[in-house]
């Protein structure tokens, strides 16, 4: 009603309204520092007024409520940027892991291991009879074996690294998740009885954003307050209410790759740090796989090449023993699927020429033959009908000399030798096995320089054609079917590579720059500013004090009023 009371109750109004601007105001500069902190506004609005005769009179202020101040749509976009940071970072973490190990270029990278090597070859060619250059090789080969091998356990322990970080982003996405349905009852029982849960509200988005730095996500919010939090691109709810999924991370050992699973069943990943860790982990176009692939690819052709030289070709002095590296599934099997490494060409044959070792004079000749249905059992009977000792154990042809007596193969043109691995250079199969003969390490006079004549087994003094041949790899089109040598194939896999690590630089670079625009967006809304938040409390104390002298103008009417009676 129009009266002094009704002016106190106005009064009365305003310092409540007032009291609650400052406490609001004190609270903000209080969180001041915090970046998880948004700040807060009372939102005022005028009583409902009282009608009079003469018209409409105002009965005060009313406090409609605290609200944060926050907008959606930066929201949506800080989410979006944030996951495509969280991907781009964790690619490039794992390219640039990938080119520490590869360490190129550099004297000490691969290149420059395969350089030395194939020079070390050059110097055998050169110096055919020197003892010196043969053991230089070997080191040289060794060392590049060893290389190999380095980088190869690297890349497989960088494999197993991803694997351990992508379970262990999986645990901390679920906790989130279950942070976010405690908040969201926490939330709703507020916003169900009139209240307003900001400094919830506020934990819950700190939840929101952690979890799509690590997983694209999608949300909806509800009036009730609790929001539904799913994959994106639909692959399932994560967080409805207070009901919360729980991921999971499998490999699958069909295609080793790892993936994520939701409820059981696996689900695609479209963004945030676990996209750019799966992508890193999975793909075989330029992350892991790509540079495994092609390391093993290249060890392969390597040993295969190299193999095929040494199997063939003549060395200071003929074998006295010889044994297969490769192991063949069934001994009673044909050859072409015995499941060995390197393939069998059919028809094909080899010849095998014996020695007298005291004067090196041929002492005798045979031609092994391969066809589609002989094996292993079959090249032992052969062997043996040539004038060896041959024997079959676990799967591995063992062949040996007369006494007195050595020998030599030469043109293979089944490719027999090398998919034996008889008389090899290197034995292994890829990067993470390949090495150097342990006979070659223990007699460096084992290491061919020349060929035997394909029909008189005569071995020319000076002849240097099998260490030049295997000099020759270097540039030799032996991959990419005949487009590529080894020293072109590895430059090819550093500059895929680097060219990747570039990009996902560049990437990273770029979207940090965006994410701190949209943040810095972010920052001009709900963060706290220390004038502004000066200029509310100036206001509100003024306001305060202005209402806290009506309330005495009005005490002092009413007194003149009541003693004024009396008088």
């Amino acid at each position: 009603m129009s009266s002094l009371f009704g002016s106190l109750n106005v009064a009365r109004s305003a310092l409540f309204a007032n009291q609650l601007v400052l406490q609001t105001t004190a609270n903000n500069v209080a969180n001041s520092g915090r970046s998880d902190y948004s700040r807060q506004r009372v939102d005022l609005v005028a009583s409902l007024p009282e009608t009079l005769p003469v018209g409409q009179v105002g009965t005060g202020v009313t406090v409609a409520g605290i609200r944060r101040l926050r907008d959606q749509f930066l929201d949506q976009q800080f989410i979006r940027a944030e996951q495509s940071l969280g991907e781009y970072e964790a690619e490039q973490a794992t390219l640039n892991q990938i080119e520490a190990l590869l360490g190129e270029p550099s004297d000490e990278g691969l290149q420059a291991s395969l350089s030395r090597f194939f020079t070390a070859v050059t110097d055998v060619a050169s110096y055919p009879q020197d003892y010196t250059t043969r053991r230089a090789a070997l080191e040289q080969a060794e060392t590049l074996a060893g290389d190999l091998r380095r980088v190869s356990s690297g890349l497989t322990d960088l494999k197993r690294n991803l694997e351990s970080e992508i379970r262990g982003k999986v645990g901390d996405i679920n906790e989130l998740l279950q942070e976010i349905g405690r908040l969201n009852g926490q939330i709703q029982t507020v916003v169900v009885a009139g209240g307003s849960p900001n400094d919830l509200l506020d934990r819950r988005d700190q939840a929101v954003d952690g979890v799509a730095k690590l997983v694209s996500v999608s949300r909806l919010d509800r009036p009730d307050g609790t929001l539904v939090l799913s994959l994106t691109g639909g692959g399932g709810v994560l967080v409805d209410g207070t009901t919360v999924a729980t991921l999971g991370a499998q490999l699958s050992a069909a295609s080793d790759d790892y993936y994520l699973t939701l409820g059981g069943t696996a689900v695609s990943v479209t963004g945030g740090e676990m996209a750019g860790l799966l992508h890193s982990r999975n793909d075989a176009d330029g992350y892991v796989k790509y540079a495994q692939d092609r390391l093993d690819t290249l060890a392969a052709t390597l040993i295969e090449q190299t193999n095929r030289i040494q199997s063939a070709g003549a060395a200071a002095a003929g074998l006295r023993t010889a044994a297969s590296q490769y192991a063949v599934s069934d001994p009673a099997a044909p050859l072409v699927s015995a499941g060995l490494p390197v393939g069998v060409t059919v028809p094909g044959t080899v010849t095998v020429f014996t020695y007298d070792t005291s004067t090196g004079a041929v002492a005798g000749s045979a031609t092994i033959t391969v066809t589609a249905a002989t094996t292993l059992n079959d090249l032992a009977a052969q062997f043996a009908g040539a004038g060896l000792s041959a024997s079959v154990s676990g799967g591995t042809l063992s062949l040996a000399a007369a006494a007195g007596q050595s020998f030599r193969f030469a043109r293979d043109t089944g490719n027999l030798l090398p998919a034996l691995g008889i008389n090899a250079f290197f034995t292994g199969t890829n990067a993470s096995t390949i090495a150097v003969s342990a006979a070659l390490r223990a007699d460096p006079n084992l290491l061919v320089v020349g060929y035997p004549d394909p029909t008189t087994g005569v071995v020319a003094a000076g002849d240097n054609r099998a260490a030049l041949a295997m000099a020759g790899l270097s540039e030799q089109k032996v991959l990419g079917g005949g487009s590529a040598s080894l020293t072109d194939y590895y430059a090819e896999t550093i500059g895929v590579l680097g060219a990747r690590t570039a990009t996902a630089n560049r990437l990273v670079e770029t979207q940090t720059l965006v994410t701190r625009t949209i943040q810095n967006q972010r920052e001009q809304v709900s963060g706290v500013s220390l004038d502004e938040e000066m200029i509310e409390l100036t206001k509100a104390q003024r306001a305060f004090e202005a209402s806290a002298k009506l309330v005495v103008v009005v005490d002092e009417l009413l007194d003149t009023v009541v003693n004024g009676l009396k008088r």
